[in-house]
């Protein structure tokens, strides 16, 4: 996993973003969690699909175009 902070053009997004990389943080995603915090993201990437079974919290989904354009906000 890849630590960092999400930025878009000059204004950061978000101050603690985790990037899942490989299949197995991927597939994990946010099960085990019981909360996200407000300053918080969990990037995946790549992602094809988002499920929540399992989920312990409401989530919000953000769709990215491979150049960063935001395609869709699920909340």
């Amino acid at each position: 996993m890849i630590h960092g902070m999400l930025w878009r053009d000059a204004e950061p997004l978000c101050a603690h973003a985790t990037q899942a990389t490989r299949t197995l943080e991927r597939m994990r995603g946010l099960l085990g969690r019981s909360t996200l915090g407000g300053d918080e993201a969990l990037w995946i990437a790549p992602c094809n699909a988002v499920h929540t079974i399992g989920m312990r919290m409401p989530i919000d989904i953000v769709l990215l175009a491979r150049d960063g354009s935001i395609l869709a906000v699920h909340d």
